[in-house]
């Protein structure tokens, strides 16, 4: 797995999405860029996967087959190696699977929510459920208006 994360051409994809992300949704690309500097200074020895990626998981699954059930309702017909940039919390999302004969790899980059929540104890824990009760409306206002995709004075890097 590490020959396959630093060989060059799969170090693109990653550098790729990121800035992808950055011109499409720069107010959410950089709530990212600030929780992953937080996450950073409180896990200095954390190991980043892809240097210029903004997210900090990655799945690769090289079955000839991938499909996923749905989690979370919407089809989309992409072409073959497009990029999307999906907020998996808020919208239903899977693969179908390929005809027979056809073969299908992904790529996920994503930054998992919450993660270790029951281990900071049960003050933290009851913090972060009155965080998430409006959490979806400051989620919305991460997202972009037509303004600011054309703009690219306050992309963070």
């Amino acid at each position: 797995m590490s020959q396959l994360i630093q060989n060059e051409d799969i170090q693109r994809m990653p550098s790729f999405v990121s800035y992808a992300f950055a011109l499409w949704a720069p107010r959410l690309h950089n709530h990212y860029v600030e929780n992953n500097a937080k996450l950073r200074a409180r896990c200095p020895d954390l190991r980043r996967l892809f240097p210029n990626s903004v997210f900090s998981c990655a799945a690769f699954n090289f079955g000839v087959n991938v499909w996923s059930f749905k989690h979370r309702d919407m089809v989309v017909e992409f072409p073959a190696g497009a990029l999307i940039l999906v907020p998996s919390a808020a919208i239903a999302h899977s693969n179908i699977p390929v005809q027979d004969g056809d073969e299908r790899v992904s790529f996920t980059q994503f930054t998992a929510g919450d993660k270790k929540v029951a281990e900071d104890g049960p003050e933290e824990y009851v913090r972060l459920l009155e965080f998430r009760q409006g959490r979806w409306e400051r989620g919305l206002q991460l997202f972009s208006t037509v303004e600011e995709m054309f703009c690219t004075t306050h992309i963070k890097t």
